[in-house]
């Protein structure tokens, strides 16, 4: 059984050209990479309060957990990673992280130096938002030298 589960969220403008990243700090193998927002889920809370969470703190973006959609599950012997996505009209007001990190808008064709499962985890993510009868993935990883 994994020792803690982390929500990984996509947010994509309505026409899939754009989606939110964060340039992580932590954890160190993260450190200067661009990811999906999200994080640690908490004692007691689910992982939509995770994902609704994570989302607003790291963006100023409140979408409800109805307007959610499950992508993924990828898991390993330490960690559990649940992938979520959602589409929203791009706002008008600025991005703003309480984490300090750095956050914006990408054009997903024009990524900039992301961790390597993004690569596949954004078309994943928008083939699931735009066939919602598709099944989850679950991915298994060795977690030698990530936690």
């Amino acid at each position: 059984m994994p020792r803690f589960t982390h929500s990984l969220a996509f947010v994509f403008t309505s026409n899939y050209h754009e989606v939110v990243l964060i340039e992580k700090q932590r954890p160190a193998w993260q450190k200067g990479f661009w990811n999906g927002l999200g994080g640690k889920v908490e004692p007691e809370e689910t992982i939509l309060d995770c994902v609704v969470r994570e989302v607003e703190e790291e963006s100023g973006i409140f979408v409800p957990d109805k307007h959610w959609t499950q992508v993924a599950i990828l898991t390993s012997p330490d960690w559990q990673a649940q992938v979520y996505a959602t589409t929203i009209q791009k706002p008008n007001h600025t991005l703003v992280s309480e984490t300090g990190e750095k956050i914006g808008w990408f054009g997903i064709h024009r990524l900039p130096n992301v961790i390597d499962n993004i690569h596949w985890l954004i078309p994943l993510s928008q083939n699931k938002l735009e066939n919602p009868d598709l099944q989850s993935l679950i991915a298994t990883y060795d977690s030698k030298n990530r936690s």
